[in-house]
């Protein structure tokens, strides 16, 4: 089929082989176009199997690295459960210190009693000492009844009760071991409500600092 144009010098249109021609145009171009595409999906094959080792081997690293984040905060945790164990046990030594410290404190209050309890038994308390080396005279002292049991008990072999009262005792101060009296000058006879006395054969006490020899007079003191 032609077709005339107005120009006379120009040629007929050929309308069907111009079609075949635009079609042939059109399958040259499809098969560049799949060439092209072949050709760059084969590049991203090629990408794929390149590098799909390397995402590979960089995902085990962010697994291995997960998997050591992980084990941290696991230390962290059982760190700071060992810090809280630490804790709670220094809270714990802190308190048995507060409990020692009050202890000492009330052994030290009891301890101060019982020295202000000794210097107000000073008029009283009778101390044994050890055992009379001298010429074995015998002594008469005045305790209370229960110190006078506690040292029957201490001293049975040597101890024995007496109702001697104590117009026969003579309450002088200690002289110089070395000399052969014991006795120095007078001290204050006790009254009529001193306890009954004890006599110690083999031994001497001290009571107020003071020996107590009986004294072997027919003479009464005071």
């Amino acid at each position: 089929m032609d077709i005339s144009t107005n120009n006379p010098s120009s040629p007929p249109i050929d309308i069907g082989r111009t079609l075949n021609d635009i079609q042939d145009a059109l399958d040259g171009l499809d098969r560049k176009l799949i060439s092209h595409e072949a050709k760059f999906n084969a590049k991203i094959d090629a990408f794929d199997a390149k590098f799909e080792k390397k995402f590979d081997a960089l995902d085990n690293k962010v697994s291995s690295l997960e998997a050591t984040i992980s084990n941290l905060e696991t230390r962290v945790s059982n760190i700071s459960t060992q810090v809280s164990n630490v804790n709670i046990k220094v809270s714990n030594l802190n308190t048995e210190a507060s409990k020692i410290k009050t202890k000492v404190s009330n052994i030290n209050t009891r301890v101060a009693d019982l020295e202000g309890s000794m210097k107000r038994r000073d008029d009283d308390l009778v101390t044994i000492v050890n055992g009379f080396s001298g010429s074995g005279g015998e002594f008469t002292l005045c305790i209370s009844g229960q110190e006078l049991e506690d040292l029957k008990k201490t001293y049975p072999d040597r101890a024995r009760a007496s109702t001697e009262l104590s117009g026969e005792l003579d309450f002088r101060r200690p002289h110089d071991s070395s000399n052969s009296s014991l006795m120095d000058e007078p001290a204050p006879i006790p009254n009529a409500s001193t306890p009954p006395a004890v006599d110690v054969k083999g031994g001497f006490f001290v009571i107020l600092g003071r020996f107590l020899p009986k004294k072997r007079s027919t003479s009464n003191v005071g």
